[in-house]
């Protein structure tokens, strides 16, 4: 790779790791927002609560890559034309062609990635999820309490 696009392709990437810790760290506080104002909390302790936040937000990424790289590409060729740097690389003899090229030399690397974790880690994840789902909902068996009595738990100790 030479220099060019070494140079258009870091000012990619570093939006893109930018852009991606954003959006997973907004989407995870979600995530976790939605789970302790349910009834998820009661029942879950604080591991198995931060390991379902680790799973939903595993799950996300499989949209969350593709919108980091989408608003990157934006961001840096943005920058790149703002700076009339893409004048100059053109003007220096480098085409069109070969911008788009290396965009692409960034984005299908992320796009098999974002593939691989649409196969393989969302199924596992979802799985991992839906135990944990399960285990909760067995450990809390609302069918036998009663009104105006406290419950309590050996085993949790809640």
């Amino acid at each position: 790779m030479k220099l060019i696009e070494r140079y258009i392709a870091r000012e990619i990437l570093l939006p893109f790791t930018v852009v991606l810790f954003i959006l997973v760290g907004l989407y995870a506080s979600f995530v976790s927002a939605r789970l302790l104002t349910g009834a998820v909390t009661e029942t879950l302790g604080v591991a198995a609560l931060l390991k379902l936040v680790f799973l939903k937000t595993l799950i996300a990424l499989e949209v969350l890559i593709p919108v980091a790289l989408y608003i990157s590409v934006i961001i840096g060729l943005d920058r790149l034309n703002k700076d009339q740097e893409l004048n100059i690389i053109r003007s220096v003899g480098v085409s069109g062609a070969r911008i788009v090229l290396t965009v692409l030399t960034v984005a299908i690397p992320v796009g098999i990635l974002s593939g691989t974790l649409s196969a393989y880690a969302r199924p596992w994840a979802y799985s991992e999820s839906y135990i944990l789902d399960a285990q909760a909902e067995a450990e809390l068996n609302t069918n036998r309490f009663q009104a105006g009595r406290f419950y309590g738990s050996e085993k949790s100790g809640r």
